[in-house]
């Protein structure tokens, strides 16, 4: 009975700060219900709309900091850092070998041969995922001259001393005249906050559901209004690289199209 009036607290405390999309957050956070049939979860993406490339130096000059391009050869390194162990044929090897297959940017910092941080720059393709590629996942097809910003990690111990926007730095200043966009979860304020200094900017939020049925369901939201409707989510289930895809475009107004096959953002 005590953990039934814990749970009722906390969704009765989120309803009072966040409406009652706080309490379908929560719901789906807490896995109350199993993903497979609940779902709720939203994110940001933004455009980097800064005057240039933003100047900035790391605070922490004592530590000798060696900027890379990674490539394949780093990967038992990059794994080591996740906390994946290292095993030929598992998920997340294949993915970064695939990664690197597809001509990506892989940003590293390394200290004495060692990274201790990275940075992932996606061209042409990105998936974004809300289960780390399970099932609730949504190809992104990028334009030619857009790149996406994806996973990034410190190594906590080196964190708050300026380290991501000069990383942020070197990779968009050795991508000159791309158009930079990012996803961030709706939850993450201290990502938000980065960002936005850096020269980011909200361009829309992306809501991701599944409500007691198996299709999942992506609908963009532009502040609290809903743009459109992707009733025909199941598109968005393919998990092959040549599968239907969300087309972002770099002009005046971002709206949302939805068909039968794709979602265009122009």
């Amino acid at each position: 009975m005590k953990n039934k009036k814990n749970i009722f607290y906390k969704l009765y405390r989120e309803f009072r700060q966040s409406g009652f999309s706080g309490i379908l957050y929560k719901i789906s956070e807490y896995e109350y219900f199993p993903v497979w049939l609940f779902h709720f979860s939203r994110s940001n993406i933004y455009i980097y709309e800064g005057a240039g490339v933003y100047k900035y130096n790391y605070r922490d000059k004592q530590d000798k900091y060696e900027f890379n391009l990674a490539t394949k050869v780093d990967i038992p390194k990059i794994l080591k850092l996740m906390g994946i162990e290292n095993k030929a044929g598992s998920a997340p090897a294949d993915r970064l070998n695939q990664f690197f297959d597809n001509e990506n940017c892989f940003y590293v910092i390394k200290i004495d041969g060692e990274i201790i941080a990275y940075l992932m720059l996606y061209k042409g393709e990105y998936k974004l995922t809300r289960d780390d590629y399970k099932s609730i996942n949504l190809n992104i097809s990028l334009d030619n001259n857009v790149m996406f910003f994806g996973y990034g990690f410190i190594e906590p111990k080196y964190r708050m001393r300026g380290l991501f926007p000069y990383m942020m730095n070197y990779a968009m200043s050795h991508n000159d005249g791309a158009i930079f966009v990012t996803d961030i979860a709706d939850l993450n304020k201290h990502s938000h906050k980065s960002h936005i200094k850096l020269g980011f900017r909200t361009i829309y939020s992306l809501v991701a559901a599944r409500f007691f049925s198996k299709k999942l369901i992506f609908w963009k939201l532009y502040g609290e209004r809903s743009i459109s409707l992707a009733n025909e989510a199941e598109v968005f289930m393919s998990k092959e690289p040549s599968g239907d895809a969300v087309f972002i475009k770099k002009l005046p107004d971002l709206s949302i199209y939805p068909s039968r096959k794709s979602l265009n953002y122009r």
